[in-house]
């Protein structure tokens, strides 16, 4: 199963291979951007592009991380 069959399965009351996962990385991101801790590895990658690098689900909210100036993350 991969992350969003597992989380289709957990809201319908069905098994799955796997308890699902979903962190919120956005606020993750929003913070260590704006401290200036964003590990390197993860430099230039957009939210999906981190969750894809750590293999997990992302919850990604509907809005801008408006921490950074002149650009906005609406990943």
């Amino acid at each position: 199963m991969n992350h969003r069959e597992r989380i289709l399965a957990a809201l319908r009351g069905r098994p799955s291979d796997q308890i699902p996962w979903s962190p919120r990385m956005d606020l993750w991101c929003i913070a260590l951007r704006a401290r200036g801790t964003l590990p390197p590895r993860f430099a230039g990658l957009d939210l999906v592009g981190i969750s894809e690098q750590l293999d997990c689900a992302c919850h990604v909210a509907q809005g801008a991380d408006y921490t950074i100036v002149g650009e906005r993350d609406l990943t």
